[in-house]
Formats: C-alpha cells, sequence, structure tokens
C-alpha cells in the first residue's frame, strides 16, 4: 500500500491505490519475507512496513498483530481487501 503522509490523518487517502508501485520481482519477493516474519513471530495477522531508499526495501515496522484496517484509515479499497 503506497503511503503519502501528505495527505490529511484519518482522511482516508494516506493509502494510495497503485498496483505498479512496485518493481515487477519484489511482490513476490515481499510477500516471502513478510510470512517468514510473521511465522517467526507467530502472528496469524500483521502489518509489515517497508521503507525503500535508493532501491532497496527495509523492513521498518513489522509487530503488529492487531493492525489498523478502519476506513478511515487505510480508505475503503484498502479496508474492503483486508474483510
Amino acid at each position: 500500500m503506497p503511503y503519502d503522509p501528505r495527505k490529511t490523518y484519518l482522511s482516508g487517502e494516506q493509502y494510495i491505490n497503485d498496483p505498479n508501485y512496485l518493481r515487477p520481482s519484489w511482490p513476490r519477493e515481499l510477500v516471502r519475507d513478510v510470512r517468514t516474519l510473521c511465522t517467526a513471530l507467530g502472528y496469524d495477522i500483521n502489518t509489515v512496513e517497508f521503507a525503500i531508499k535508493d532501491g532497496v526495501p527495509y523492513a521498518i515496522d513489522f509487530m503488529n498483530p492487531a493492525p489498523d484496517a478502519e476506513l478511515q484509515s487505510v480508505g475503503e479499497f484498502y479496508h474492503n481487501w483486508v474483510q
């Protein structure tokens, strides 16, 4: 979920629906890495955030077993995706 911190907090506009924002190989690689983290932590559900710097994704927040998926937080597209 691409994130735009310039958008108003809890506006539902901070998370942008753009299915092409990652390099083509990254979705498979990042899903593998996320599943490895969640399995190691014993989490059934989790959010994992990556910061991308100089073309390298870094896991920066990955210990959230009660993620916020409220409509006003993540917007309609991602809220519906989680349900």
